[in-house]
């Protein structure tokens, strides 16, 4: 039992390299987390939107937006119970799939619900449910990374992938209020422009993991040690 114990604890220490696996996550990685901060760096873009929409005040808009952490709080819960439970590739493409239906159902709260009232508490449940999803996804990513770094090498890796996708927002930033201006006007119709393009931050990377992320559930240590050696 104690060489056993021994080998799960080190099971990575003995690669003193990293492998094309490794390079190949490291973008994976770096491009999922990317679009993650971009959905948070749209935050006031996102608030502008449905404050225009719904004839909110500064006030209620901050509490609208405060509100979606408890969604968040639930995420973080949910996406640590389906690591450990059913694995990190599939719940996390799942979770970013729903994410990005759910924020075009926000664009649409208006469309399919008439009453300002309930289109606003439709909006209110559907983001709460949204936040969560995103959350769920965010909180596997990082399990989802210590299986595909060597020991190592992870932390170095962690930082890397973390600097990068900060450096890619940098650079992505300032097209953004273009991007708003060509959208026209941020209410009505204009609200399901900027979801949609806030799902995207969710489709890509659901769509990059689907295709190219690698299976670890229901694989040993050293299953996984042999596939990123290759």
């Amino acid at each position: 039992m104690a060489a056993a114990q021994a080998n799960c604890n080190a099971y990575f220490d003995g690669m003193k390299e990293i492998g094309k696996k490794h390079k190949h996550m490291f973008w994976i990685f770096s491009i999922c987390y990317f679009f993650d901060m971009m959905d948070m760096n749209l935050f006031g873009s996102l608030g502008a939107s449905v404050q225009a929409t719904f004839a909110l005040t500064n006030e209620q808009v901050s509490q609208l937006s405060s509100l979606s952490f408890y969604g968040m709080f639930f995420g973080g819960l949910l996406g640590g119970w389906m690591a450990d439970k059913i694995g990190r590739k599939t719940p996390i493409t799942v979770m970013l799939f729903v994410a990005t239906a759910l924020c075009l159902v926000n664009g649409l709260t208006l469309t399919i619900f008439k009453g300002a009232t309930i289109a606003l508490a439709a909006y209110f449940v559907t983001n709460l449910f949204r936040a969560a999803c995103a959350t769920s996804a965010t909180t596997m990513y990082w399990t989802y990374l210590a299986e595909n770094l060597p020991n190592r090498y992870r932390s170095t890796g962690t930082g890397l992938i973390m600097s990068a996708s900060r450096l890619l927002i940098g650079v992505v930033t300032p097209t953004v209020p273009i991007l708003f201006a060509m959208q026209g006007p941020v209410a009505g119709n204009g609200m399901f422009n900027v979801m949609g393009m806030n799902a995207i931050f969710y489709l890509i990377p659901a769509i990059i993991c689907l295709l190219w992320g690698s299976k670890t559930a229901q694989k040993s240590l050293e299953e996984i040690e042999a596939e990123a050696r290759k």
